[in-house]
């Protein structure tokens, strides 16, 4: 069951795509401007498994895959690649 602590940068990033858009500039120095939407979260891969990710922000410049993690977890480092594809 997800928790407060996963869904709720979640919430704030859907509610107001443009917070990621400042977290990602200040922490990064990347500019995906101002005007990010939700897009579908899905992934698939040719072998019949499917990935879903917390949150999906498309953006005139990038789309941005939003994964909440609480803990750390070598396997999920390992699916970032799927996402980027």
């Amino acid at each position: 069951m997800p928790t407060t602590r996963h869904e709720l940068p979640l919430l704030l990033f859907r509610e107001e795509p443009r917070a990621l858009a400042l977290v990602l500039r200040a922490a990064f120095g990347i500019d995906l401007g101002d005007d990010l939407v939700e897009a579908a979260a899905s992934f698939t891969e040719l072998t019949p498994s499917a990935y879903v990710a917390d949150l999906v922000l498309v953006g005139p410049v990038a789309a941005v895959v939003v994964e909440v993690q609480t803990a750390p977890s070598d396997i999920k480092r390992l699916r970032w690649p799927l996402y980027a594809a």
